[in-house]
């Protein structure tokens, strides 16, 4: 378990902490066998060199600042690095994924996704699918007792 200390205003101490995410993900996930902190549970998977990962937020958008915080530092890490082994997870085949969200579809290239009750369930639907496949490594979720159900098989 890590702690921050925490400023005057929750709101900023909450979205600061979707900037150090990336950060976590690739120092606690990347290569390492699957185990369950507070904040990230690891989830075995199809990836061979990142674990799956989900991010637990308090509101939907919560899960969507965290997802677009994850991207930002992902889409930096790929453009300052040369070498795609040091990034924190890899980035997935290029698949084409029908959703009403266009936004998922962006996250949805670099392995990132949201899954909040506010999502149409197709997206819903395609976001577990792509997780428990392993196609994604990163899900943002406020959806503690649908994830806890649908991947308590992993």
């Amino acid at each position: 378990m890590l702690g921050y200390p925490r400023g005057s205003n929750d709101f900023a101490f909450a979205n600061s902490l979707s900037f150090k995410l990336y950060d976590l993900i690739k120092q606690y996930s990347s290569g390492k066998p699957c185990v369950t902190p507070i904040v990230l549970r690891q989830a075995s998977s199809m990836l061979t060199s990142c674990c799956s990962v989900l991010v637990f937020c308090n509101t939907r958008k919560s899960c969507t600042q965290a997802a677009e915080a994850l991207l930002k530092s992902y889409k930096e890490a790929v453009t300052s690095n040369a070498r795609r082994d040091t990034l924190a997870w890899p980035k997935p085949s290029r698949g084409e994924y029908k959703t009403g969200d266009k936004s998922l579809s962006v996250l949805l290239e670099y392995g990132i996704a949201v899954h909040h009750a506010g999502m149409e369930m197709n997206d819903r639907k395609l976001v577990e699918k792509l997780f428990i496949d392993g196609k994604i490594s990163i899900v943002c979720t406020s959806r503690r007792g649908v994830v806890y159900t649908d991947s308590s098989h992993l």
